[in-house]
């Protein structure tokens, strides 16, 4: 038995649904719908706000070298920078406090879209020690992600550990190794230690003497490849939200449908009903006021929007909703019923062919922090390995010009929604 077993963090205790970068951009989403109007000159969207939290932590890992430690900086002096550098003076409230929150706010996405790796386990279970701890090259500090794990169920297999933004040093240079020796006076070769990174938590471990095992098993592995593959491109990422809708069409009990028939149509133009539904969350989120009208209805608009935010929060924000239709905006206003046709829009089997891509789509939307305007590019003509009949069903007559005055209408709802919010 070892004295010290430590274990890895990410892509070994835990996985995340989405790629790491997606965390920061649900982070600038949650900003960007908090403070319409309050940001300076250049920052119109949540994508360019997390476009500059990368270049602090640049500023900040520089910052740390040059003093003699390993280049570390914790989140909440991320945060405060980062506040300073997106939002207009006068600032809207204590910029400390509006950090605080925020640093809660990304835990909780964390929260939400990690998981505990299913093959651990078994792994830590051939190398029982008399300590075991978890070691991690993080920004977040240990209590953080003590309730990460906590979290998770997994408090009684790694009580505490250590972060390198704690301590300023990290295992990619091996201080962090070397100060777990000095701190539980530890020999290397009395110390075994679990993770993915070839680098950081192999090789580097190796040359100090400590027993490394590297984790990268081949299933986990891979589907962490794919699913980060998603992330810097939305057209990547809506092209596969494509083709998991028409694989799962194709298993439904209704596959033997014709091309055109409403439950494939309704599967082929969901993603201009989610984009409707999101918009008016986000309307409702950064105007305030009454909100949504969704209430006690049972309706097919309510139920969309259930699936698009199962516990009534988008990008953080608790959905404001009022007591019942009449008040408020619809989720689907009338006039987006009479644009589409309301003969067409009440075909149950049109219903759950949208029901049924929203489900699909609804999580990954959440996970990789997408607004509506982004999903006007995922109306798009699919990729050429999506076929024809479920990208364009075949349209001719009534059903083409139904066609096109919702994609007309969806353009409206777009323009009216950046018109009646407050951005600069």
């Amino acid at each position: 038995m070892h004295k010290l077993l430590t274990v890895d963090i990410w892509d070994t205790l835990l996985r995340r649904n989405c790629h790491p970068e997606a965390v920061k951009l649900a982070t600038a989403q949650h900003l960007f719908l908090r403070f319409p109007g309050r940001f300076a000159a250049g920052f119109h969207d949540h994508w360019a706000l997390y476009g500059k939290r990368p270049e602090i932590e640049h500023v900040m890992a520089q910052e740390a070298e040059a003093a003699g430690f390993d280049g570390e900086y914790a989140i909440s002096a991320v945060m405060v920078r980062w506040l300073k550098a997106v939002l207009a003076q006068p600032y809207p409230g204590d910029i400390d406090r509006i950090a605080e929150g925020l640093v809660e706010t990304e835990l909780a996405f964390e929260m939400e879209n990690t998981r505990r790796d299913p093959d651990v386990a078994a792994i830590l279970a051939r190398h029982p020690a008399e300590l075991t701890l978890f070691l991690s090259d993080f920004y977040m500090p240990g209590p953080l992600l003590s309730r990460l794990l906590a979290h998770h169920h997994l408090e009684d297999s790694v009580p505490s550990g250590h972060v390198s933004c704690d301590l300023m040093r990290n295992k990619r240079s091996g201080r962090l190794f070397t100060y777990i020796h000095e701190k539980y006076g530890v020999r290397p070769d009395e110390h075994v230690h679990v993770g993915d990174n070839l680098h950081s938590d192999v090789a580097v471990a190796r040359r100090l003497g400590i027993t490394a095992v590297a984790f990268l098993p081949e299933d986990g592995h891979a589907a962490r490849m794919a699913r980060e593959a998603l992330f810097p491109s939305r057209r990547a990422l809506f092209a596969h939200l494509h083709a998991a809708t028409r694989d799962e069409l194709m298993r439904s009990q209704q596959a033997d449908e014709a091309p055109d028939s409403p439950f494939r149509h309704g599967a082929a133009q969901a993603v201009t009903f989610m984009a409707a539904t999101l918009a008016a969350a986000e309307r409702a989120i950064m105007k305030g006021g009454d909100g949504i009208a969704l209430g006690n209805d049972a309706g097919f608009s309510a139920h969309l929007f259930r699936t698009l935010f199962p516990d009534g929060r988008h990008g953080g924000h608790d959905i404001p909703l009022t007591g019942g239709f009449g008040q408020g905006d619809e989720v689907l206003p009338a006039s987006f019923r009479e644009g589409a046709g309301r003969d067409r829009l009440d075909v149950p089997a049109f219903q759950d062919g949208i029901l049924l891509a929203a489900r699909i789509w609804a999580p990954v939307l959440r996970s990789h922090a997408v607004m509506a305007r982004e999903l006007e590019d995922a109306t798009l003509p699919a990729p050429p390995d999506v076929p024809s009949s479920y990208s364009a069903p075949p349209a001719s007559g009534r059903l083409d010009r139904w066609r096109r005055r919702i994609g007309v209408l969806f353009r409206s709802i777009l323009t009216n929604t950046e018109k009646d919010s407050d951005r600069p």
